[in-house]
């Protein structure tokens, strides 16, 4: 029995694909009939300037389009450490990457969190209130200890460290 198999891919604000107009480029360079986009209306608000036509330019190639239960911002948009950063909480919140030690900043209005794996330096916990600061966070991040984490832990299982 053969099978009519579809992949799709969702462009999405902070990932590899972000746009619909970065999803049709790549659905053109694979150029098969089983590779489509899937369609986020409320990703579409968040990364396109007119998504209305965005939609229309699109919804020839799209097999699949949905409303995501988004309710403040865009979703979480994931960005490498720099100098120059630039954040916007009405957009989304931001996890930022810092490649020098493989941390995480959880850059959120209401629980922002850095993940590690070795206890932060007094130099890193600045940068982070730096950040914090600059999007007027002034509550501490909860720490997140990768070493305390186990396959299969839950939320409600979890135990948050607070240095």
């Amino acid at each position: 029995m053969t099978r009519d198999i579809t992949l799709l891919i969702e462009p999405e604000p902070g990932m590899f694909i972000e746009t619909v107009a970065q999803g049709l480029s790549l659905v053109e360079e694979v150029n098969s009939p089983h590779f489509r986009l899937h369609l986020d209306l409320c990703h579409m608000y968040c990364s396109e300037h007119d998504y209305v036509s965005a939609l229309a330019l699109a919804a020839p190639h799209t097999r699949y389009l949905h409303v995501s239960d988004a309710r403040q911002g865009c979703n979480l948009k994931i960005v490498r450490m720099s100098e120059k950063l630039s954040l916007d909480l009405a957009f989304a919140s931001y996890l930022i990457y810092f490649p020098d030690n493989a941390d995480y900043l959880l850059v959120d209005r209401n629980h922002p969190v850095y993940f590690y794996d070795e206890k932060p330096s007094q130099d890193q916990e600045k940068r982070m209130e730096d950040i914090l600061n600059s999007v007027n966070i002034s509550q501490p991040p909860v720490y997140v200890d990768y070493n305390k984490l186990f396959a299969g832990s839950t939320p409600s299982t979890m135990k948050f460290l607070h240095i």
